[in-house]
Parts: C-alpha cells; structure tokens; sequence
C-alpha cells in the first residue's frame, strides 16, 4: 500500500541493492519506494528482481559490507508456496498435523 513503510528513505538511499519480488509494483506502488522517490533518492538503477538474484544473472554483494534490502509486494501464490513448505517441515519434525478441509469458492 502506498502509505505503508516499513523502511525510511535513508535506507533506500544506503542499500548497494534491492531485490524485490515484482520489480514494477515495488518501484511504483509501495510506501518505501514512493517516500524514496520523494526524498529525491535515485533507486532504478539499483533495484532488481529476485529472479535475476536466484538465476546467478545478478550478484546479490559485490563487498561484504554492502547493503542489501529485499522488497516484496507479495502475491498469493507465494504464500500458498511458503504455508506448504512450512508444513511439509513440520510434519516430517512430527509437528501439527492436516486438516481435512476445502474452501468453497465465492461468486461475487
């Protein structure tokens, strides 16, 4: 949302990168990215996608002290993803269990 911050502009400004799930909705659309806008701090150049990080295409350091932030705006499927994941883990660890259930989809 654009009035959610999570970081100031001093942070923006700092990071050697910026990885974000959705470049063009994290550039655009999100509170962090807009503040940083306003403040007059040039991220464009910096900013990439998690895509190009995980495919070796961009390297995440190029010195151990920099900066790295990662901006995500998220998406359903990524969650759906991750809650398997966690429990997948859990329940080889013996952990919770599966709940019988569906959710019936609702026509607008």
């Amino acid at each position: 949302l654009p009035e959610q911050r999570e970081v100031d502009a001093g942070v923006i400004e700092s990071a050697a990168l910026i990885v974000a799930d959705m470049r063009d909705e994290v550039a655009h659309d999100t509170g962090d990215m807009l503040a940083a806008t306003a403040a007059g701090v040039d991220f464009e150049p910096k900013l990439v996608t998690l895509a190009d990080v995980i495919g070796g295409r961009r390297p995440v350091r190029t010195h151990e002290a920099d900066i790295v932030v990662y901006k995500s705006v998220g998406s359903a499927l990524q969650d759906i993803v991750i809650a398997e994941m966690f429990l997948d883990l859990a329940l080889r660890q013996g952990l919770g269990r599966r709940l019988d259930m569906q959710i019936a989809a609702i026509a607008k």
